[in-house]
């Protein structure tokens, strides 16, 4: 078995942000993140907080609930939009930077 390149995470980052940074025209981007609140997507929104954005680039958050095609309670679709609003409302913080709006 070979052995794995410790410093190929460290090459991958640095290609990355060599890709994000390299545009002339600092062009920005939009990015979607969706977040369940789970820890993979926790991850996803820390990684997202560390890339380099151009200034006027855009997050926008969403959290998808489950479908409205079978009869569910009033309370219980209710219930499903407040976490899905909050779930989606507390991975803000983490995203703001100056230039960049976060929705």
């Amino acid at each position: 078995m070979g052995t794995q390149d410790s410093t190929m995470p460290d090459r991958l980052w640095a290609e990355l942000e060599d890709r994000l940074t390299s545009d002339p025209a600092g062009q920005p981007r939009k990015v979607l993140l969706a977040t369940d609140g789970s820890e993979p997507s926790a991850a996803a929104m820390r990684f997202l907080g560390l890339l380099p954005l151009a200034a006027g680039s855009r997050i926008q958050t969403v959290t998808v609930t489950e479908g409205r095609d079978w009869a569910m309670p009033e309370w219980y679709a209710e219930t499903g939009i407040a976490w899905a609003k909050r779930t989606a409302e507390a991975a803000l913080p983490a995203l703001v930077r100056d230039g960049v709006e976060v929705i």
